[in-house]
């Protein structure tokens, strides 16, 4: 499974914590469960061919080289902010 860094303000943590509380869960789950839920209910906003592999094995070459490129940048870029304070 991906993983992923989000940011949120400490009072949506603090009803995460307690709706995972309630709901004998964690916070992880919580979260990914609501994601699902906002990602269903917006699958339509997307055009039916959005996804599709239409493009030519040119393009997708392309494609996957400047994402390759973008990567190796965001990750050379990136600075490890230590711990955050409590």
């Amino acid at each position: 499974m991906a993983s992923t860094s989000v940011h949120l303000p400490a009072p949506i943590v603090e009803k995460l914590d307690r709706l995972a509380a309630e709901r004998q869960t964690s916070r992880n789950r919580v979260i990914l469960l609501a994601c699902e839920a906002y990602l269903g209910e917006h699958q339509a906003d997307w055009p039916e061919s959005y996804f599709s592999a239409s493009l030519s094995a040119e393009d997708l070459e392309e494609l996957r080289s400047a994402g390759q490129e973008m990567e190796s940048t965001i990750l050379a870029a990136r600075r490890d902010r230590g711990v955050p304070p409590l």
